[in-house]
């Protein structure tokens, strides 16, 4: 009897230990759908507040903080936010064509319908940033940092040198990770990833060259 009692109880402690790993794989499958729209509630910024910032963050030697900041449908383009945090922000439907956008942090980062044609993104951390239907046309994303959701977006003309893409674990089956490069518009250029079709741990094991 107590044999069996001990062994109730690690089945259940088993259950315990496993719990988070099952939750986690239940978001790890919603969170596609969930981040297909920008979240609500973001603090909502005007083109004057972005440009003060950036003017602030300049004068004091500092970076501009846009973190889980509303930007979207703003002329922004040209302005210069090189190394600025924009981790979480929502750039959706944004002019930030001519920007500079080098070496700023745009995890997980909303950017659909965005245009960012002849951007400057070199040496950016894009991580699970939304692209979808982007306007990449002439982008330099030279040695940036690329896990995204390319899908429709315009790559004619991107410079991708020394850029280093990986699958996106959100978008991909658990047997199988590629370069998340999904029917994009680009004149022709040809993105090849060298994948490993059946990883041994979690972490991405594809990685495109570009």
């Amino acid at each position: 009897m107590g044999r069996h009692r001990v062994c109730s109880t690690l089945r259940r402690t088993e259950l315990l230990l496993r719990a988070p790993v099952v939750l986690a794989l239940i978001l790890f499958v919603l969170l596609p759908s969930a981040w297909a729209e920008a979240p609500k509630g973001y603090e909502r910024l005007t083109r004057a507040q972005v440009l003060e910032a950036v003017e602030r963050a300049s004068t004091a030697g500092g970076r501009a903080d846009f973190y889980s900041k509303d930007l979207s449908d703003l002329d922004l383009s040209g302005v210069d936010f090189k190394g600025a945090n924009l981790t979480a922000a929502v750039l959706n439907g944004s002019n930030l064509s001519r920007a500079n956008l080098s070496r700023c942090n745009l995890t997980v980062a909303f950017a659909e319908g965005t245009n960012l044609s002849g951007a400057d993104l070199t040496e950016a951390v894009l991580f699970s940033t939304q692209l979808k239907r982007a306007d990449l046309r002439n982008a330099n994303l030279s040695r940036a940092r690329l896990i995204g959701d390319l899908t429709s977006a315009n790559l004619s003309g991107a410079n991708f040198r020394q850029a280093d893409a990986a699958a996106d674990m959100r978008n991909q089956s658990m047997g199988l990770m590629r370069a998340n490069f999904i029917s994009p518009v680009s004149s022709g250029r040809t993105l090849r990833a060298q994948t490993s079709p059946r990883p041994t741990s979690a972490s991405p094991t594809s990685r495109a060259r570009i």
